[in-house]
């Protein structure tokens, strides 16, 4: 039982003992006393120890119990300070919510405290954020905070350059005839939108028990509970479904989808075969025969992929001497694909991305004498002899309470290519993939999120291409994964939903050829404005990280 800040007993020191024994008895300190006023300094000792150690979940522990349980402490007012921008602490409020035990409750003051601390922090770089605007409005307003709920709304309304989604978000939430059966579908029916998902989860648990029973919402849940990868809680959905609902082509889909993500592999199979009986020439059929056709061969294709990443892994823990990449990043509209070219020459400080739609639209270089930069917007080509800035993409995961993973895929600012190995040292040294056992762990979680193995094709110079598929919510349709892997095992092609990396070369070697392409003929003029430097090369840096959904 909790006791009272005064009748608390004294609290451990970190620098009287070790810190294993510190943490353990920090830990049960703070489980004990959670309103003494020393929890919030025992918890940031905790995640100091964490981030030492090496241990990501456990500082990400600590980081939630300081922003969503002591939010007013000054250890919490330095642990946001920690985030690098507004959408990574909107996205780690995110996690907090979706992972919570009672949605409902989070939703009220920890949401609320936690959405003003980013507020606090993150200035007028939030109007441009404004999915965190949606959020902070949503918390205001959750806590009745009328006038803070009032100014938010009425900006996002006045903003001018919105998405779409957003629009329709703003239009729907702040709707106040709407119930929450009618708001739950009116953001199911925004397409392709991670905010209105995000809002669903939100309000998924105010729902009634009649409202649970409407076959409207009862498609609504199935589909969050498949977007989740909660297949023994969309399958059982589905079992309670009736009538005609309960024997269309799309539902028969999922419950075989649902049994084969679960490992039951003859009943998958048995489903979609009636489905294909049943309705031979149905678009959910086809991709029933699909998957069904890749069932046979799951394990040993499994088992291929597990040995060829790890080998992927392996060349690039050994080190690249030079890296040369062709992108395409895919218009959502259909139009013509945006195209990168990417090379790198860390030992020589030297890194150079070009990009291109309708002609060259930014390109920037950086090596040991500066950086050179340029934007189609801007009437020259500049230099500078300025330290150069890198851009340093990262990728990390680690285990989940649950017994999931977590992925975190992102970009930073740094200095050269070591900070560009130091973002990723810890995917690199994670027991999840320094092993063949720790990938062959990371394979078989995507299986149980519902990917499927599909066929692997040999070239006949040694490569070997590899397809991953899963199916669509909404439509009958596959997503697809593949990537191409040579004799050498490196990777040599990747394709991912909107993202095409073609041609991709590395070596330990740093004197491989790399082939640039050329940059506009336009004048080439000094810049030493520090300042006006540094905004091009963040105008830059956004917009390319943009290019990838960041």
């Amino acid at each position: 039982m909790a006791q009272d800040a005064e009748t608390a007993p004294p609290p451990p020191v970190l620098a009287d003992q070790k810190p294993s024994d510190y943490a353990r008895e920090a830990m049960a300190y703070i489980t004990a006393n959670p309103r003494s006023p020393h929890a919030s300094r025992m918890v940031l000792d905790l995640y100091t120890l964490a981030v030492v150690s090496e241990n990501p979940t456990a500082a990400d522990q600590m980081k939630t119990r300081l922003i969503f349980q002591y939010p007013a402490s000054l250890q919490t007012l330095y642990v946001v300070t920690l985030f690098e921008d507004a959408a990574t602490y909107r996205a780690f409020v995110d996690r907090y919510i979706a992972e919570s035990d009672n949605r409902d409750a989070a939703v009220g003051a920890p949401f609320y405290n936690a959405m003003k601390l980013g507020l606090g922090q993150f200035g007028l770089s939030i109007f441009q954020d404004h999915s965190f605007l949606i959020r902070s409005a949503l918390a205001a307003r959750e806590v009745d905070d009328k006038p803070l709920a009032s100014h938010l709304i009425e900006t996002l309304r006045q903003i001018e350059n919105m998405r779409s989604d957003h629009v329709q978000i703003v239009e729907v939430m702040f709707n106040q005839d709407l119930g929450a059966r009618d708001l739950l579908v009116a953001l199911h029916e925004i397409p392709d939108s991670r905010d209105a998902q995000f809002l669903e989860t939100v309000f998924t648990p105010r729902l009634s028990a009649e409202d649970r029973t409407d076959p409207t919402i009862m498609r609504v849940l199935i589909d969050n509970h498949l977007r989740a990868d909660e297949f023994v809680d969309a399958l059982a959905l589905i079992e309670m479904m009736s009538g005609d609902d309960a024997s269309k082509p799309q539902t028969d889909f999922q419950r075989g989808w649902c049994n084969l993500a679960m490992g039951r592999h003859d009943q998958a199979r048995h489903h979609f075969e009636q489905l294909i009986a049943a309705h031979p020439d149905d678009s959910w059929s086809a991709i029933a025969r699909t998957l069904g056709e890749q069932i046979a061969d799951m394990e040993p294709r499994i088992d291929q992929t597990t040995d060829a990443v790890f080998g992927v892994l392996e060349t690039v823990r050994a080190g690249i001497g030079a890296l040369e990449a062709h992108v395409e990043v895919l218009r959502a509209d259909g139009g013509p694909p945006v195209t990168m070219y990417l090379c790198t020459r860390p030992a020589q400080n030297q890194f150079e991305l070009v990009t291109s739609a309708d002609g060259v639209t930014s390109a920037y270089r950086c090596d040991d004498d500066g950086m050179t930069i340029y934007a189609k917007d801007q009437p020259a080509i500049y230099v500078s002899s300025a330290d150069p800035l890198w851009p340093a993409p990262y990728l990390n995961v680690f285990p989940t309470a649950n017994g999931g993973f977590n992925f975190r895929v992102g970009a930073r600012i740094g200095t050269g290519p070591d900070d560009v190995r130091a973002s990723n040292e810890a995917l690199l040294s994670s027991p999840l993939t320094a092993s063949a056992e720790g990938v062959g762990q990371l394979v078989a979680y995507h299986v149980r999120r519902g990917w499927v193995p599909g066929p692997i094709t040999d070239h006949a110079d040694g490569r070997r291409t590899f397809m991953w598929l899963r199916p669509e919510l909404d439509a009958p349709e596959l997503k697809r994964v593949a990537f191409t892997i040579g004799a050498d095992r490196t990777l040599h092609a990747l394709e991912t939903g909107n993202i095409h990396v073609r041609r991709l070369r590395y070596a330990q070697d740093e004197t491989m050829a790399l082939d640039p392409p050329a940059w506009p003929e336009v004048e080439v003029l000094p810049l030493d404005d520090n300042a006006r430097l540094t905004q091009l090369f963040m105008n830059w840096f956004i917009e390319t990280v943009g290019l990838f959904g960041g």
